[in-house]
């Protein structure tokens, strides 16, 4: 098991990464024996494993409240929110308490943002289940929910104190999440660098396959990559920025598809337009973008991605918090790990990106 820190100026996290980190959270979490702990959990993650978590907990605290969360995107939401104030007001929860995420980007979502404003903060440990929220969303301290049809418009930056991952949970995890972890590891490969791009290229097969041969080393490195960022920008005002890579056009095809598609998917082809509309405004050579194209080409696009129109996802960009006075505003690239930041375009290249990513998208 590794075990790095993740520094900011308004606090410390612990990241523990390894096969068998979970069972290790007695030793890991000592400090938190007979406190009261506040699990919220995704339901289909209790379903798999409740005697495995029930045991370690029993092995921490005999104060252990559990909060089933129902999985999915609409579970990012005010009403479930209002929900888990009311559980945690209920079990007499208090400063001196800690909230436990445990599932995937949902469940960390809501969990960090109901521990960042209940009694104006308590303890927050994420415990990931999910691929994508194990290289992403568990680090960095951002939290959400959905506001009136729009993703995370209302949240905070609030860092926990430990995140624990353990790649066990990934044998049980269905395919379409897969899919939706690879597409945020595919970000990493236009990050990172060279290397770790042509390491995905070998391994990407046996990724989407749940072969989890060398997995730990692919979490490890997105997210001591992650970490290494937002020590530099907690707050998203500079340099966090390129941890957004391509989520301009991917949360606008989450949106207009009503969430029914996973993060991830949507993401992976948001990639593609953002590769084509940094090939369309002049920043990237044809070399690179057919090679980096190639890469995103090798996961699956669903169709149902393929039949949007282009003209139509502006609309759902207005919302988007990297906009620039009436315009959306993009994150670009020139090659692997040179990032263009608040780049400004007008509608027209934006829809023909998509237009062009259509066309260039292998169907398979």
């Amino acid at each position: 098991m590794k075990k790095f820190e993740l520094n900011t100026e308004s606090s410390s996290s612990e990241i523990f990464c390894g096969t068998g980190a979970f069972e290790k959270l007695p030793q890991i979490l000592k400090e938190l024996h007979n406190q009261k702990l506040f699990i919220v959990i995704d339901k289909n993650v209790f379903k798999y494993y409740q005697r495995k978590i029930e045991k370690v907990f029993r092995g921490i605290s005999r104060q252990v409240f559990y909060y089933h969360l129902k999985p999915g995107e609409r579970s990012k939401s005010v009403s479930e929110f209002n929900k888990l104030l009311i559980f945690f007001k209920k079990n007499e929860c208090s400063r001196n308490s800690t909230l436990i995420s445990i599932g995937g980007g949902v469940t960390g979502d809501i969990s960090g943002f109901t521990a960042s404003v209940y009694m104006r903060g308590i303890n927050l440990i994420h415990i990931p289940t999910t691929l994508l929220s194990m290289v992403d969303s568990s680090i960095g301290g951002k939290t959400a929910i959905n506001l009136d049809g729009v993703k995370n418009l209302a949240g905070s930056i609030y860092q926990p104190e430990k995140v624990i991952i353990d790649p066990t949970f990934l044998k049980t995890l269905p395919q379409k999440e897969i899919l939706s972890g690879t597409g945020e590891i595919l970000k990493y490969g236009l990050l990172i660098n060279k290397d770790f791009f042509l390491l995905l290229k070998k391994r990407i097969t046996s990724l989407i396959k749940n072969d989890r041969t060398g997995i730990e080393d692919i979490i490890l490195q997105c997210a001591r990559y992650k970490a290494s960022v937002v020590q530099i920008d907690e707050n998203d005002s500079g340099m966090r920025k390129i941890l957004n890579l391509g989520h301009t056009f991917g949360h606008a095809i989450e949106s207009e598809l009503n969430y029914k598609l996973t993060h991830g998917e949507c993401l992976a082809f948001g990639l593609k337009c953002m590769l084509c509309l940094s090939f369309e405004s002049g920043l990237i050579n044809q070399k690179n973008f057919y090679e980096y194209f190639s890469l995103l080409n090798l996961l699956r696009t669903n169709k149902k991605i393929l039949s949007l129109d282009g003209k139509k996802l502006i609309s759902k960009m207005i919302f988007d918090k990297k906009r620039n006075g009436v315009n959306p505003t993009f994150i670009l690239m020139k090659r692997i790990g040179e990032i263009i930041i608040d780049y400004n375009c007008d509608s027209k290249r934006i829809a023909a990106s998509f237009n062009k990513a259509k066309q260039l998208t292998a169907v398979k």
